[in-house]
């Protein structure tokens, strides 16, 4: 049985890895990055790094372990990617000077403080410049593979399915009857747009709560209650 689990984020904060710095040392965070840095000590991202597992080996004994670990695939950037000589790298040296542009409503202002970031935008010429295209489609890959996988489960919160590449890739998945897909909605009214998209589809159940919002400490403790069996064939 396999000891990674995988987040799929459409978010552009850093809450995920400053919230890893308390598990350290019992969960590894694969954040698409190469750790062994070149001589300009850079962190370059590579989609290839989530198909890495690490072991602990026995130093008198010949076991192992695999490492708990996360995957953590961000479809449209981060706030902590950096775009040079045709890569990405990961720096968070530009943070200052994006802090004075924020408040601003000069158009040319906004517009450089939105080219900081290598983030795919929600506007339609959004893959017409850098080479998040390529990077887009390629995490957008790993997340149709995932789900065309067998017995697959999708646990969903605070997403909308308002993206449409996204909302194409889950509906064909959910052809595969294997598959299942969870969906937590903040606010029972958010559940009507969900319930009109997939009412054709056996395989999804919508999670709502008529007397309080789920929030993420709902959410958590939800997520707690659920046991998640996988069968070992080693």
């Amino acid at each position: 049985m396999s000891e990674k689990a995988i987040i799929f984020s459409t978010n552009y904060d850093l809450f995920i890895e400053y919230a890893m710095k308390y598990y350290n040392d019992t969960i590894i965070l694969c954040d698409g990055f190469k750790r062994t840095s070149d001589i300009n000590s850079n962190y370059y991202f590579s989609s290839s790094e989530y198909f890495n597992t690490i072991y602990n080996t026995g130093n008198l004994y010949r076991y192992k372990v695999e490492i708990p670990s996360i995957n953590l695939i961000k479809l449209h950037g981060s706030l902590n990617w950096q775009k040079e000589d045709g890569k990405i790298i990961q720096d968070l040296s530009y943070i200052t000077k994006a802090d004075k542009l924020k408040d601003s409503n000069k158009i040319d202002e906004i517009r450089e403080f939105n080219s900081l970031f290598s983030i795919v935008l929600p506007q339609d010429d959004k893959f017409k410049i850098t080479i998040l295209e390529q990077i887009y489609y390629d995490l957008l890959r790993l997340y149709s593979n995932e789900l065309d996988k067998e017995n697959t489960i999708l646990i969903v919160e605070g997403f909308s399915f308002a993206d449409q590449h996204i909302l194409e890739i889950t509906t064909r998945a959910l052809k595969n009857k294997t598959f299942n897909l969870l969906i937590f909605c903040y606010e029972e009214k958010d559940a009507k747009t969900l319930y009109r998209i997939f009412n054709p589809y056996k395989n999804v159940d919508i999670i709502t709560n008529s007397t309080e919002n789920i929030d993420f400490e709902q959410f958590n403790n939800f997520l707690s209650e659920i046991n998640i069996v996988e069968d070992d064939e080693d």
